[in-house]
């Protein structure tokens, strides 16, 4: 169980400063919401600072649970929400976001593929990006700016999409196996490689 280790390591390490950190996509933003706010209910974290931060996620809990979070001292939740994504939207009568949140437009990116679809607007390598380029918060197309001030690789992006721009040359889908002749760099980069086998096939 996650609040028996918590325990456990804020036993082992009562006498250096602790702070406890849990985060989560989409399903697993809830589970990781419901999770921070045990760890504090419960009084695992014996007086230690315990944050959430959630991607994407779905309302948690009604009215009466977000007046219960609001009240916890030791617990700060921190949800990102891009807004064409419809998760963070559901349910949709009854269920409450709880915690601070940014909204973000990954619309705004030029490195993605417009208008994206459910799929992009949901997926957390998008958010991720969205993040590492997010001016501050805008829910309007074309307000604000976006510039990658964070070095995150934008061939992340297409892990398991198709949702970057065709002129990046970063190929659809490519984490497999053989990650589709993607290489990481020293530099923790992600390039295209020619593959030598394929090189020697033409001649």
């Amino acid at each position: 169980m996650v609040t028996s280790e918590v325990q456990r390591l804020v036993k082992l390490y009562k006498d250096e400063e602790v702070s406890i950190t849990v985060t989560g996509h989409s399903l697993g933003a809830a589970v990781a919401t419901l999770n921070a706010v045990d760890i504090v209910a419960n009084g695992y974290n014996k007086g230690a600072p315990v944050s959430a931060f959630v991607f994407a996620s779905p309302g948690v809990g009604d009215i009466n649970f977000k007046r219960v979070v609001c009240e916890y001292k030791d617990l700060k939740i921190f949800r990102v929400e891009n807004v064409l994504d419809v998760v963070p939207k559901y349910p949709p009568i009854g269920y409450f976001n709880v915690g601070e949140g940014l909204m973000i437009n990954t619309q705004k990116s030029g490195y993605l593929k417009l208008p994206g679809d459910i799929t992009s607007w949901h997926s957390l390598e998008c958010y991720l990006h969205g993040v590492a380029g997010t001016q501050g918060a805008s829910i309007i197309i074309g307000a604000g700016a976006f510039k990658l001030d964070v070095d995150r690789d934008i061939a992340l992006v297409n892990k398991s999409l198709d949702a970057l721009k065709d002129e990046y040359l970063v190929p659809a889908s490519w984490w497999s196996l053989k990650n589709k002749g993607m290489t990481k760099q020293s530099d923790g980069s992600w390039k295209l490689e020619e593959n030598k086998d394929d090189r020697e096939d033409c001649f």
